[in-house]
This record gives C-alpha cells, sequence and structure tokens, in this order.
C-alpha cells in the first residue's frame, strides 16, 4: 500500500467490538502507509475525500438518522434513569424500533420524516 501511495482509515472502537484487536500503527508507519482514524475527519483526509465527506458542514455528502428517544412510553421510562450516555445508547439498543427514527438524510437531504408523535 505505501509503494502505491494508497491510504486506509481503521475505527479503534469497532475494531475493539469486534475484537480484532488494536491496529499496529506502527507497522504501517514503516510501510509508509497513510493512516487515518475512521471515527474523525483524518479518515476522510486520508483517503483524500474531506471536500466530499468526514463531518457535516454544508455541503458535503452526509447520510444519518435523528433519533427520538421517547418515541415510545417504555424507552421514555427507561432514558429517564439513565446515568449516562452508555445507558443511554444501550437502552436504544435494545428497546429501539423504527418508531424512534424521527427523520433520515441521505447526502444531506430529507428524504423522511417521523410525523407520529410519541
Amino acid at each position: 500500500m505505501g509503494e502505491t501511495g494508497a491510504a486506509m482509515a481503521f475505527c479503534p472502537s469497532s475494531n475493539l467490538f469486534l475484537g480484532s484487536d488494536l491496529f499496529d500503527l506502527a507497522s504501517a508507519q514503516k510501510r509508509h502507509i497513510r493512516v487515518g482514524i475512521a471515527s474523525d475527519m483524518s479518515g476522510a483526509r486520508e483517503l483524500k475525500l474531506d471536500t466530499q465527506i468526514g463531518n457535516f458542514e454544508v455541503g458535503k455528502e452526509a447520510d444519518f438518522i435523528i433519533i427520538n428517544p421517547d418515541a415510545k412510553k417504555l424507552t421514555a421510562q427507561r432514558m429517564a434513569h439513565a446515568k449516562n450516555i452508555d445507558e443511554r445508547l444501550f437502552a436504544l439498543m435494545i428497546l429501539g424500533d423504527d418508531r424512534h427514527v424521527s427523520s433520515t438524510f441521505i447526502l444531506g437531504e430529507a428524504v423522511y420524516t417521523n410525523s407520529i408523535s410519541p
């Protein structure tokens, strides 16, 4: 990869969650491979895509959803007792469904808005 000028991006939290261990950055650097962390702007920059992606600036390509954690009574009750972001995210992973999606954006444009209020 280093010989061709290729770059790569990796996501440490994903690697650890999947149990695939830590990335050997020193080894990649010895081989002159450009590396960016995929969880921030440096991944887009290393892949030379930072003019198109990597954040929510106007004109950038972005696909994302907006979540309403109070969309269901049970979830709202659980959220009221959550002590931190980890507990809030865990509750959404376990209790969340399509009713929690308030809006969907594709290429930065709203393509879906949930008109049903909790």
